[in-house]
């Protein structure tokens, strides 16, 4: 529902950097995650001090989200296969998706036609807006289990600042830059 009441949610912190590796410039953001066997769930509390200035007016699916206020979630649910895939979700809960891929120069490339499957909820509170998602696992191929390992990234972008920051640098396409997703 995009509102982080749940227990699940608390207690996560999150440091961003920006891409030479130093402390990112942009507002807080607390990102969380959790699993089943079918499902993949996330949360993220982006910390925003000036909360009536978030720009967001797409609302187009798979269109220019990521030169708004956003969080890009980067994952590669089989770490066996060189196979990512990239989810954009502005302040209105609009996203951009596309698969990833290692072309022949061995750079990677998105496929925009792949549209993936999820449900995803945006909030707003006082100093802060939320993303809560449900992503099911099979689209994927895999399943949810203790000792699954995916690659994992993401990014929260503040454009009205000039700044981004990353989990992980350098901020990248290739799942060999991924930081992990260690399911306990």
């Amino acid at each position: 529902d995009g509102i982080l009441d749940e227990s699940i949610w608390t207690g996560s912190g999150t440091t961003l950097f920006d891409s030479d590796g130093n402390p990112a410039g942009t507002d807080p953001m607390d990102v969380s995650f959790a699993y089943d066997a079918d499902h993949l769930y996330l949360a993220a509390r982006c910390h925003d001090r000036a909360i009536d200035s978030v720009r967001a007016a797409v609302t187009e699916h798979d269109g220019t989200v990521s030169g708004e206020d956003c969080v890009a979630l980067f994952f590669q649910p089989d770490p066996a296969q060189a196979v990512a895939y990239q989810v954009v979700v502005n302040a209105l809960g609009t996203t951009f998706d596309q698969k990833l891929t290692p072309g022949e120069d061995g750079y990677f490339g998105g496929d925009r036609k792949w549209d993936g499957v999820y449900t995803i909820k945006t909030g707003r509170g006082k100093n802060f807006w939320t993303v809560e998602a449900v992503i099911p696992l099979d689209q994927f191929g895999v399943i949810g289990k203790p000792g699954s390992s995916w690659g994992l990234n993401f990014r929260r972008k503040q454009p009205r600042y000039g700044v981004a920051g990353g989990w992980q640098t350098p901020m990248d396409y290739n799942p060999a830059t991924f930081g992990r997703l260690l399911m306990q």
